[in-house]
């Protein structure tokens, strides 16, 4: 087996993260190739080309074209969040109290026993 270029461990302490002085990974191999697309694409195109696109995004979307009205969507209003559900929005704001007044009573908590050296 050849030995391992970070050492036995592979450059990591006793409970498996990465040791001070580990050079970590590689990177992401394509960082720059996507920047320079990222930089050509913006050479390209005009604040006005964008507008353009955006209209006709639209005019598609409105038309019916679902894939256009989902993109457009997508970027105007973001995902969806799945786990919302309006019916539940008492129980969600009761349950969040109650999270917040527990966190809150275990921060006191620990004060106090700060407070008593006991911590």
């Amino acid at each position: 087996m050849a030995p391992s270029p970070n050492g036995r461990n592979g450059g990591r302490d006793r409970s498996g993260r990465f040791a001070p002085g580990n050079p970590g990974g590689p990177g992401n191999p394509y960082a720059r190739a996507v920047a320079a697309f990222r930089r050509a694409l913006y050479q390209a195109l005009t604040p006005e080309d964008i507008v353009a696109l955006v209209h006709a995004l639209r005019n598609r979307a409105l038309r019916g074209d679902a894939a256009c009205a989902r993109l457009l969507l997508r970027y105007l209003v973001g995902e969806p969040d799945l786990g919302f559900r309006p019916r539940d929005i008492d129980e969600d704001e009761v349950l969040a109290d109650e999270w917040a007044a527990r966190a809150g009573e275990r921060a006191a908590e620990r004060a106090r026993d700060r407070a008593r050296g006991r911590v």
